[in-house]
């Protein structure tokens, strides 16, 4: 109970820090974080894996975290993963996996969450990336630069959606 009120807590005042945010084009961004659910993981059929093999294949330097609502001890993912039980009574990451991501300055930090999620939301609040997007959804609008309306309520959908925008971005100095 107190837990939750502690991480909404820390959300919103991560989601003021005046952290300077900019969007470099895609095309010249090197480093991308990857913010999942297990459940969007498992049940999109390897999307989202061909996705980050992709953006490596590109030359970008991709770390994922992966939110399980249970436990952070997945198999194959355990030390890219993360749960609400990582979390201490006063609502602070204890992992030190999440910090270190937290802390990352990602050219482009991507959400591929399809439904609100208070723990994904505090990291991206948190995070130091310089671009952060997801779904668009009016609750995790403070924390997001660019919100994606997928065409269809899939990840592979969002995946392309935000693939798209992300590539029309052009930074000043192009």
């Amino acid at each position: 109970m107190f837990g939750n009120y502690f991480i909404l807590l820390h959300t919103n005042r991560s989601s003021r820090k005046n952290i300077r945010r900019f969007s470099s084009s895609y095309q010249n961004a090197l480093t991308i974080g990857v913010l999942c659910s297990y459940k969007s993981l498992i049940g999109q059929n390897n999307v989202i894996e061909e996705f980050v093999e992709d953006l490596k294949n590109k030359g970008k330097k991709v770390s994922m975290l992966v939110f399980h609502e249970n436990s952070s001890n997945i198999d194959g993912i355990s030390s890219n993963s993360f749960s609400k039980r990582d979390l201490n009574f006063f609502g602070f990451w204890k992992k030190e996996r999440v910090k270190v991501f937290i802390e990352k300055e990602f050219d482009f930090l991507i959400n591929l969450d399809l439904d609100y999620n208070l723990y994904m939301s505090n990291v991206l609040a948190a995070s130091r990336a310089r671009c952060r997007t997801g779904i668009h959804d009016n609750r995790a609008e403070p924390f997001l630069e660019l919100m994606i309306k997928p065409e269809a309520n899939t990840v592979e959908s969002l995946i392309k959606g935000t693939i798209g925008m992300l590539e029309r971005i052009k930074n000043e100095e192009e």
